[in-house]
């Protein structure tokens, strides 16, 4: 059994960035990989703790949507509650289900237990669903909300190329961006130096994701930008 520490710099209580990076890493994994995925502020409260088998993947952790964006690419078989206690570690802490719950049925999956012998069926419409594409085209405009924001201030738009807001948008080269009540004028690139230092470039990231950055410097900052905040682009004509 092979174990490798994906991540463990989700901002704190973040389902949607947590979803974006299980989502954008999971395809890059061998078929059969089991995700273990703790990003899970209601543990204790309502929220059931599961297990997911889709056609490549097994997924353990909280049904608070974060499991759904690997689970609609990937594809459904089946789910279950863990409600089968002879898999926990006992006794259950209220607060710490990723110990006592969750690791104990990652490890017992990676042994070859079937994922129904862990607890009860789970029908697919009982999964708490998270879409992390999300565009509203108004006249010229397209809008999206921010998803992730990384460690240099890049900031992932709730699109992908199959959205092909770049294509809409990028005709002269150059966007509008809007941010709350500011708007600036971004270049629409393939990668960061094709623009100067301190430039905001509108491009697709390595994940296939609308991204927007500042070359050498933080697009968060300069946008003044958040988690879930809304980001409209507009073509920008020059003459």
């Amino acid at each position: 059994m092979r174990v490798i520490d994906v991540a463990h710099d989700i901002p704190k209580f973040d389902i949607t960035a947590g979803a974006y990076v299980l989502y954008s890493i999971h395809r890059y994994a061998p078929r059969g990989a089991i995700f273990l995925v703790v990003v899970d502020p209601g543990v204790g409260g309502p929220r059931e703790p599961i297990a997911v088998e889709t056609r490549n993947y097994y997924l353990v952790g909280p049904n608070n949507g974060i499991l759904w964006p690997v689970i609609e690419e990937d594809g459904f078989v089946k789910a279950v509650r863990l409600d089968n206690d002879a898999f926990w570690v006992k006794p259950v802490s209220y607060t710490f289900h990723g110990r006592d719950i969750f690791a104990p049925a990652a490890t017992m999956l990676a042994l070859g237990v079937d994922i129904e012998s862990l607890g009860s069926n789970l029908p697919p419409e009982k999964l708490i669903k998270l879409h992390l594409r999300s565009v509203d085209r108004v006249n010229r405009s397209v809008c999206m909300r921010v998803v992730y924001i990384d460690e240099f201030g890049n900031v992932s738009l709730s699109a992908t190329q199959y959205d092909k807001v770049l294509e809409t948008v990028c005709g002269s080269g150059k966007v509008k961006v809007y941010t709350g009540d500011s708007e600036r004028v971004a270049r629409c690139a393939r990668t960061f130096s094709e623009v100067g230092r301190g430039e905001l470039a509108l491009y697709y990231n390595s994940f296939g994701f609308v991204e927007l950055a500042v070359y050498m410097g933080s697009a968060a900052r300069q946008l003044g930008l958040n988690r879930g905040d809304k980001v409209c682009l507009e073509p920008l004509d020059e003459r």
